[in-house]
Order: C-alpha cells, then structure tokens, then sequence
C-alpha cells in the first residue's frame, strides 16, 4: 500500500500508468510542477514586483530609457510618468520597449 501526503500527486500519478508512459513509470513530465519562470508574452494581467529592489531597479530602467526618449524629441516630456508606466509594463510583458 502507497502512502502519500499530497491528495493531488495521488490522483495525477493514477493517470500515469506503465503502458502510458515510454519510460515505464511516472515520468517528471506526468507529476506537476511548480512554475517558476514567465516567458515573456506569455502572461496577460496586471505588472507586479515581488520585491521593492526589483521595482527600484525597474523604475532606474524606465529612467535610462526616458533619459534616451527625451534626448531623441530634444524637449522635456510632462507626461513622464504615464510613459514610465508604459515602459515598465511592456518590458515585464516582454512587449517592444516605447522608443
């Protein structure tokens, strides 16, 4: 008799059976996984920093960025903070950065 403490490894690796497995037993691809990694693109939904390091770092990014932005048009941009929401939106979405 197997026991097992996660319920949802006990129902996933029923589904995983010999005759459907080429390796012959309950491959890594037939037990779930955590996630730890977003491809950009991938995820549609809000922008979030799990750390205030990785927003400061994001926001020093938007600033560089903005500094090449207002260098381009040659006039001051007072509309900054829209354009560095913009910035930091599509760079964690993997979307093109705004020139």
């Amino acid at each position: 008799m197997r026991v097992s403490l996660c319920p949802i490894v006990d129902a996933l690796s029923s589904l995983a059976t010999p005759s459907q497995d080429p390796l012959g037993g309950a491959s890594p691809a037939c037990l779930p996984r955590r996630i730890t990694t977003r491809f950009p693109g991938r995820v549609a939904g809000d922008t979030t920093y799990a750390l205030a390091g990785d927003l400061s770092q994001a926001l020093r990014r938007a600033e560089a960025a903005h500094g090449q932005h207002e260098a381009r048009t040659g006039q001051r941009d007072q509309n900054w903070p829209d354009w560095y929401a913009e910035y930091m939106m599509r760079e964690q979405s993997g979307e093109e950065l705004p020139l």
